[in-house]
């Protein structure tokens, strides 16, 4: 458990750092990286002026990572509030390769960040969207949270709201939540 645990708190700081590195090119206007580097600090007060500022809620690093996406390494409710009441997508998926197809929720339920997720759900995040593993499986993020920490209340919200693992899908939902033919 422990050491999930860390990982989890490497894969966190790697994609800090990367989405820093990512977001610098000349892809993404200067407001735009700010804002989601706050959103990853969970920086709610600096989301809401660099949004009032004309920050996009909807600007992507090149490798397709969202402010809602780096918010959820924080996973402050208050920021996803703020950025999708500024039109961010719940449904955005990272669109590089290694990102894995991954919409924001997935990026919450990494870092067990209940009420962030629940956040993203109420705003209509859908809890069953189908990603990608590193080894071409796929999977959604009740997949995730379960391998996580099984008995963690995350787990129990994403069932309660309807969410399942991905070979609890059926074929059509499969097809309907983003999954690939296998």
């Amino acid at each position: 458990m422990l050491l999930r645990v860390l990982c989890v708190a490497c894969i966190t700081s790697a994609a800090r750092v990367e989405v820093q590195a990512d977001a610098t090119t000349a892809e993404v206007r200067e407001i735009d990286f700010a804002l989601i580097s706050a959103a990853a600090d969970g920086n709610a007060t600096e989301v809401q002026r660099l949004l009032a500022k004309g920050a996009d809620a909807t600007a992507k690093t090149k490798e397709g990572e969202t402010a809602l996406h780096t918010a959820g390494i924080s996973g402050d409710a208050a920021v996803v509030r703020l950025l999708v009441e500024a039109g961010a997508d719940v449904h955005a998926r990272v669109t590089a390769q290694r990102g894995l197809r991954m919409p924001p929720l997935a990026w919450f339920v990494y870092g067990l960040h209940l009420e962030g997720a629940r956040a993203l759900q109420e705003a209509g995040a859908d809890l069953n969207l189908v990603f990608d593993r590193e080894d071409g499986k796929q999977l959604t993020v009740l997949d995730i949270a379960s391998g996580l920490a099984s008995g963690h209340e995350l787990v129990a919200f994403i069932r309660e709201k309807g969410g399942k693992r991905f070979d609890e899908l059926t074929e059509g939902e499969r097809t309907r939540y983003g999954g690939r033919k296998t």
